[in-house]
Parts: structure tokens; C-alpha cells; sequence
């Protein structure tokens, strides 16, 4: 949905913008982390001079500016290896972490975090990724809801103006807009305004089942992993569906309304026959 696209245009803004910064652009392998310098870069150079520092350093793993400006964004991957010493010494006021689901290292994760500049007035640190299961992605996302000084940003498939198949497109529309709402569908709808106050249109219930139905093989759960309608799904849809994601999400949905469990503990005795168990 252009995540990643958004924190290249912040890689070339934010250093530009506060002088003396030392930010990284971390992607999970090397042809990513060549790709996306060679975007970032592209981008620097389409910018207006009025709104482009002079740039004093540009080679493969180093962009830096001139005085009096003076920041510099660093490139690096996580790849393959492991014990990794990703910002090491660095001291870093920004970062841009790039699809940390599928760092194999996770342990690069913590590397980085040390590096991290906790001082800094303007320092921002970006961990950008779609889930791939419960890894340390999964424990930064449940973190970051919690937390102060973080943000938990989820961007759905449903914020993408593209995303809709118009009536004009009359074959398409026909085919999947014409069926009433399957109770699933009302329940991500209901979810997704209550949480994010956004009304799912027409246009956009009929995009997601044409990707179902033609791209997915009406497989909901694969689908959930690059389209999730909640964050839940996306974390929950990889790996096997032992239980089908509509349950999953209904479940989800009622737990929050579910009456507080009556629960019990085991008051030991002598013998076995004489354990007994009391309300708590």
C-alpha cells in the first residue's frame, strides 16, 4: 500500500531537515537495499533545488550533505547473517527499518535498537513490514500499542483509493458486486469503522473479493497476509489454518464484549482423594 515508498521520501527529508543527523536504511537483503537506494537517490535528484541540500558523499553504502547541513544516511541489510552487528557504534537519530518480518536474523532487531539514539530531540525510528508470524515484528507491534513513547500504524489494504472496482467496469462489477454481504464481511466492516471511524464502500467490498476469487484462489488466509482487513489477520494468516480466518476474527470480535471467566484453584491435601477446589 506504499509504506515503504512513504519512508523513502522521510529518508532524503528528515536528514535534510535537521542538521548534523546520522540515519540508516536497513533492507532485509542486499537487491532490496540496492533497489531501494537507487529510489531514494532518484528521488534526491528529481527534487527542486530550492528543497535539495548539495550533496558531499554518494557512493553505495554512504549518502552525506555538505555544510552546513552536514547529516548523512547510511545502507545497510540485514540478510542472511547471523549475530548480526547492524548500527553498531553509530549512534543513530533516524532509521528506516525495512520488512523486519522477514529479517532471518531477528536478532539484528536488538542490534539495532542499541544503536539507537535516546537523547536526540528529533530522532524517529521507523520499523516498517508485513507480518510473517509471531517473530519479534509481532512483539515490536504489541509493544508499540502499549507503549508512550511509540505508535502502532496500521495501513490497510481499505486507506488505498485504488482499491475499488467502479460500476463502470461493468464485467467486474457485475460479478462481484452484485451478491449481498456475507455475515464475515459485515463483521470486518462494523470492525473496521469502530477502530479506524472508516466506512468500507461498495466499490472496495467488490475489489477484495475479485483479489479473492481471481488472484487467491479464494483463499482468505492467503490473502489476509498481503491484504489483511485487521492487524490480527495478518499476523494470524501465516503459516497452516488450522482454524479458518473468519472464525479467528469473529472470535476476536466477541472477546472484547465476553463476561470475565469464573475461575477456580486447587487446594491441596495429604492425600489425592481429599484435593478440593475453591472459587477465586
Amino acid at each position: 500500500v506504499g509504506g515503504t515508498t512513504v519512508a523513502d521520501g522521510l529518508d532524503i527529508f528528515w536528514p535534510q531537515t535537521h542538521k548534523a543527523l546520522v540515519g540508516m536504511m536497513v533492507a532485509d537483503d542486499i537487491p532490496n537495499m540496492r533497489y531501494r537506494r537507487d529510489m531514494i537517490t532518484e528521488m534526491l535528484a528529481e527534487l527542486h533545488v530550492d528543497y535539495r541540500r548539495k550533496v558531499r558523499q554518494n557512493n553505495q553504502g554512504h549518502l552525506a550533505w555538505m555544510p552546513p547541513n552536514r547529516s548523512r544516511l547510511l545502507f545497510d541489510n540485514a540478510g542472511l547473517r547471523q549475530g548480526s552487528n547492524l548500527g553498531r557504534s553509530k549512534g543513530l537519530n533516524y532509521l528506516h527499518a525495512d520488512e523486519v518480518g522477514s529479517w532471518v536474523d531477528q536478532k539484528a532487531v536488538s542490534a539495532l535498537r542499541a544503536s539507537l539514539s535516546k537523547k536526540y530531540k528529533d530522532r524517529l525510528y521507523l520499523w516498517i513490514s508485513t507480518a510473517r508470524g509471531f517473530n519479534a515484528f509481532h512483539e515490536m507491534w504489541t509493544t508499540a500499542q502499549k507503549a508512550v513513547a511509540q505508535r502502532a500504524i496500521f495501513v490497510g489494504w481499505w486507506r488505498h483509493n485504488g482499491y475499488r472496482i467502479e460500476p463502470t467496469e461493468r464485467a467486474m462489477w457485475e460479478r462481484y458486486a452484485s451478491g449481498p454481504l456475507t455475515s464475515d464481511e459485515k463483521l470486518w466492516m462494523r470492525e473496521v469503522e469502530r477502530r479506524y471511524d472508516v466506512v468500507i464502500e461498495p466499490e472496495q467490498v467488490a475489489w477484495y473479493r475479485a483479489q479473492l476469487a481471481e488472484e487467491f484462489f479464494d483463499d482468505e488466509t492467503l490473502l489476509a497476509q498481503e491484504y489483511g482487513v485487521l492487524p490480527e489477520d495478518c499476523f494470524v494468516s501465516f503459516g497452516s489454518k488450522f482454524i479458518s480466518l473468519g472464525t479467528v476474527r469473529r472470535l476476536r470480535a466477541e472477546i472484547e464484549n465476553a463476561s470475565a471467566p469464573e475461575t477456580s484453584s486447587y487446594v491441596w491435601a495429604q492425600h489425592h482423594d481429599d484435593v478440593r477446589t475453591e472459587r477465586v
